[in-house]
């Protein structure tokens, strides 16, 4: 793997997907920043306790779109589902600096009509 911006969010997300928590760990920065509508700059130790252990409640979860924005930021785009309910569609905004992930922006989507 390379320190590319969109490797590590790519590694990143399959880490997330896998429940691989050591490798996620050693991919985002201790002085990581993540803010969604349900969470207001929230630190690493936090994401790790609230977040992270929300993949296994998804049944789907795949990237539609990911590109390399510029100065270490990438968009992500991706589909997801959890079991019993409609697909539906986030984006998230991530800046790598130095081959970690230091700020995550998620925006919450609604539902998702990607063919």
């Amino acid at each position: 793997m390379t320190n590319s911006a969109p490797d590590v969010v790519r590694a990143q997300f399959e880490a997330y997907r896998s429940g691989d928590e050591a490798t996620a760990r050693r991919l985002i920065s201790d002085r990581l920043r993540f803010t969604s509508p349900q969470d207001d700059g929230i630190s690493k130790d936090q994401f790790f306790a609230t977040c992270f252990p929300t993949a296994k409640y998804f049944v789907q979860q795949d990237i539609v779109d990911l590109q390399e924005l510029g100065d270490g930021r990438v968009f992500l785009r991706y589909r997801a589902r959890r079991r019993d309910e409609p697909s539906f569609s986030n984006v998230e905004v991530i800046t790598v600096v130095g081959g970690e992930i230091v700020d995550i922006r998620v925006y919450f989507g609604g539902p998702d009509d990607t063919p």
